[in-house]
C-alpha cells in the first residue's frame, strides 16, 4: 500500500528527535509494516533538505514564499496586544500560503507516486487531501491531534476555530482522534461526523521509554553539574498558560526553602518562558530551577529515570504523551483532575490528583512526597503498573491504525 502524507508539521516538529513523537511513530510505524510511505510538508528550515529518507519514510518539502520557523513561533511571548497580533498575522499568513500551494504540490506528487489512500495530518491539512481524494478517486483519513474542547464551547472560540470546523465538513472516509483529554470525538460527533468513522485512540509508548536506565540521576547530574543526590521534580511540557507551569515555579521558592536538597528541571519551551524565567529571577532561584528547553528524546528518558516527582498542572486536559511517558517509568506523578485523567489514575493509589490550583494544598503535597521516599516509590511503582495495564507500545498501537487503512483501501 503506498501512502501519501499530508502534514503542515515536519516530520519531527521541533528537529530531529526533539518534541512530541506522534507524527513520526505513525508514518515509521507504517513503513516498518512494509508500506510505501510518503511525508509531505512543507520546508520549515533552511536546513531541512527537499527529500530525504528518515526511518524508511519518504520525506518530500516544499519551499513557501511566507517561510516562516514554528518551532520559534510558538515560543513567542504573548504578554502584549502587539505580540498577539504579530503571532496571529503570522500563524494566519502560513495556513493562507499552506492552503494555497499545498493542494497543488499535493497532486503533482500524488500523479507521479499514485497513492493507495492520503493521509492528513490536522484540520489545516484536510482541504488538501479533499482536493487530493476527489481528483484522484481515493479516500483519505483525517488525523486529528486533539481540539481545543474549551474554547469551542464558547462563541468567540467556535468564531475562531470556524476554518477548523469547515475542514471537519470535508467528507473524510475515517477521522483517528488522539485521546489525549481533549474531547476532540465528542466535538466531532456533535457537529454530525457519523460515530462509525470516529476511532478515538490513546498515543502509542516508545519501548526505549519503559526501558530503564542505569545511573539515570548520576547522568542527569553530570550533564547540568548538579548534586547527584538532589530530589528532583520534572516537568516535561510544553511552556504555555493551560499547562500551569507558572503555578509550579511560583511555588518553588517556598518548597526549596523547606526542601533545600531539591532540584526543579523543566525540560519544554512555549510563550510563557519569559514570564518563567522573570518569577526565577525574582526569587533567585536560578541555581535550582533549569529551563531546559526543546531536549532530544534520549535525554527526556534519562530525564524522567532520573526524576523523583513529575508533576502537570494541565488547566484543561492532562492526557498528553509527557503524562504516559512519566507513568511508565514510574514516576510518582502530581496532576489536575479530571474526568478524562480518572479513566487512568487513581488518586492516592497510583497517583496524586488535585482539585484545584490553591497554592497551600500543592505546597503541603509536594513537601510530603519530598520527606517520604516510601510513598514516592509506591506511587511509582502504581503508576508503571496501570501503564502496563492500558498503553500500547508503538507497534501495537499502529497495527490498530494499519488494519483500519487496509480496511478503507480494501473495502
Amino acid at each position: 500500500m503506498k501512502i501519501l502524507s499530508i502534514s503542515n508539521l515536519n516530520i519531527w516538529p521541533f528537529g530531529k528527535g526533539k518534541g512530541i513523537p506522534s507524527v513520526i511513530e505513525s508514518q515509521r510505524g507504517l513503513a516498518n509494516l512494509g508500506h510505501e510511505v510518503y511525508f509531505l510538508c512543507p520546508r520549515k528550515s533552511k536546513e531541512d533538505p527537499l527529500s530525504e529518507e528518515c526511518d524508511g519514510i519518504h520525506v518530500i518539502r516544499f519551499p513557501m514564499p511566507f517561510n516562516i520557523n514554528s518551532h520559534d513561533v510558538y515560543n513567542q511571548p504573548l504578554d502584549s496586544l502587539f505580540n498577539k497580533i504579530k503571532v496571529s498575522a503570522i500563524f494566519n499568513l502560513e495556513w493562507f500560503f499552506y492552503q494555497t500551494l499545498m493542494p497543488i504540490v499535493a497532486l503533482r506528487t500524488a500523479a507521479r507516486i499514485k497513492p493507495d489512500i492520503i493521509y492528513a495530518h490536522s484540520a489545516s491539512s484536510a482541504f488538501a487531501a479533499f482536493c487530493v481524494s476527489r481528483l484522484r478517486k481515493i479516500k483519505y483519513i483525517l488525523r486529528v491531534y486533539g481540539i481545543r474542547y474549551w474554547e469551542w464551547i464558547s462563541l468567540k472560540g467556535r468564531i475562531k476555530s470556524f476554518r477548523d470546523y469547515l475542514a471537519f465538513k470535508l467528507p473524510a472516509a475515517s477521522y483517528i482522534v488522539t485521546n489525549d483529554g481533549t474531547n476532540a470525538d465528542a466535538i466531532l460527533k456533535n457537529i454530525g461526523i457519523p460515530e462509525n468513522k470516529i476511532h478515538c485512540w490513546r498515543n502509542g509508548v516508545d519501548e526505549l521509554i519503559r526501558t530503564p536506565v542505569d545511573n539515570a540521576k548520576q547522568k542527569i547530574a553530570d550533564w547540568l553539574k548538579i548534586d547527584p543526590n538532589a530530589k528532583i521534580i520534572i516537568s516535561t511540557s510544553r511552556l504555555i498558560p493551560t499547562y500551569g507551569i507558572d503555578k509550579l515555579v511560583e511555588l518553588l521558592p517556598q518548597i526549596l526553602n523547606n526542601n533545600p536538597e531539591t532540584i526543579c528541571l523543566i525540560a519544554g519551551a512555549g510563550p510563557d518562558k519569559e514570564k518563567i524565567e522573570k518569577i526565577i529571577n525574582k526569587n533567585n532561584i536560578g541555581d535550582k530551577v533549569r529551563l531546559l528547553g526543546v531536549v532530544e528524546r534520549q535525554r527526556i528518558v534519562e530525564l524522567l529515570n532520573a526524576a523523583d516527582i513529575y508533576i502537570f498542572l494541565a488547566r484543561h486536559h492532562n492526557c498528553t504523551n509527557t503524562m504516559w511517558e512519566a507513568m511508565c517509568t514510574g514516576k510518582c506523578i502530581v496532576t489536575m483532575r479530571n474526568k478524562n485523567i480518572e479513566q487512568a489514575l487513581t488518586d492516592k493509589e497510583n497517583a496524586i490528583l488535585l482539585d484545584n490550583n490553591d497554592p497551600q494544598q500543592m505546597l503541603s503535597i509536594l513537601d510530603d512526597l519530598l520527606a517520604n521516599d516510601a510513598k514516592r516509590t509506591g506511587l511509582g511503582h502504581k503508576a508503571r503498573e496501570r501503564a502496563n495495564e492500558i498503553l500500547q507500545s508503538w507497534p501495537e498501537r499502529v497495527k490498530i491504525e494499519n488494519d483500519l487503512l487496509e480496511g478503507i483501501v480494501n473495502a
